[in-house]
């Protein structure tokens, strides 16, 4: 049988060494979750129809789901490849993940006074130049927000920490590909994805020690960069 699907699936399939024919097809069918995740339902079924039969069949087969979309029916085993399928069909939103707060603050259609309205004050606001805004941080919650001259809100940070349980080779392993940006800062690497049209998602890596080579998230930021975008002084804003 799996010689059969890896027949019809052609160039839709990957490469797997395994001999193991459920190992296969679980790895093929968290492959094409993951396109899913980063692109939509819509474009894998444009460039992917073979593949995406295979959601639609294991969404059918899942009596436990009463959810079309196969994000949620097909339950992920990994615990951090769940959380970051779900990372990033936010990050397409504009938003975080909520671990402890509704994601209620997306980027772009946020203004500050807004989150200053449920919150109150900030614990600590700063200008930062080089992020093209001022930042402010709300500890309680474990985020940050960054925002423009007008107040739009250009980026969300998460700092909580469940995000250690998430690994510099698990984020590699989840996209499969290259990040659009890497680059390292005080010994931290970090990430970037883009996330839909409008977003990008980055991921901001501990530094790595002898005891601990494979180092988790210490944060990660969902960004809107054409909130970063001053015309008036002929300003590009942040792009990579």
């Amino acid at each position: 049988m799996e010689r059969l699907c890896r027949s019809i699936l052609g160039v839709e399939d990957i490469k797997y060494a395994d001999n193991n024919p459920q190992d296969w097809y679980d790895t093929y069918k968290e492959h094409v979750q993951r396109l899913v995740a980063l692109n939509s339902l819509e474009f894998v079924q444009q460039h992917y129809p073979k593949g995406s039969l295979i959601l639609t069949h294991s969404s059918s087969a899942d009596s436990n789901s009463n959810s079309n979309n196969p994000l949620q029916a097909t339950q992920a085993t990994d615990p951090a490849i769940a959380l970051l399928l779900n990372m990033v069909e936010l990050a397409k939103q504009g938003k975080i993940l909520d671990f402890d707060f509704p994601t209620k603050f997306p980027v772009k259609t946020t203004n500050i006074e807004t989150v200053e309205n449920n919150w109150g004050k900030p614990d600590s606001t700063d200008y930062i130049a080089s992020a093209k805004g001022t930042y402010v941080n709300y500890l309680s919650h474990n985020v940050a927000f960054g925002f423009n001259k007008g107040g739009q809100i250009f980026e969300v940070r998460s700092y909580d920490s469940q995000l250690k349980n998430i690994t510099l080779t698990k984020v590699k392993e989840f996209f499969g590909t290259p990040p659009a940006y890497s680059t390292q800062y005080n010994g931290q690497w970090i990430f970037g994805y883009t996330a839909g049209a409008e977003f990008k998602i980055e991921f901001v890596f501990s530094p790595a020690t002898t005891t601990n080579p494979d180092p988790g998230i210490d944060h990660y930021n969902v960004l809107y960069p054409q909130g970063t975008v001053n015309g008036m002084a002929d300003d590009p804003g942040r792009q990579w």
